[in-house]
């Protein structure tokens, strides 16, 4: 097997995610062009799938809030 197979074979088993679009990774990475040259690699052979709706952990995370917010003691 040669290295490129075998980082294929290993690559089919990847999983990222981002709550961020590719068109905002230059955002995060130091230029465009490393963003360009992260996102060619990890789309390669990929298969993108986009979520939309509300985050979950989002959600939770306010209801959570919420409920400390209603325990606290007033004055």
């Amino acid at each position: 097997m040669t290295l490129s197979a075998e980082t294929d074979k290993l690559a089919t088993r990847r999983t990222e995610f981002s709550d961020l679009p590719f068109r905002q990774w230059d955002t995060v990475f130091p230029n465009a062009a490393c963003a360009v040259a992260l996102i060619d690699r990890l789309t390669h052979h990929a298969e993108i799938l986009s979520i939309e709706g509300e985050s979950y952990r989002k959600r939770e995370a306010e209801e959570a809030q919420k409920r400390k917010q209603e325990q606290k003691p007033k004055r």
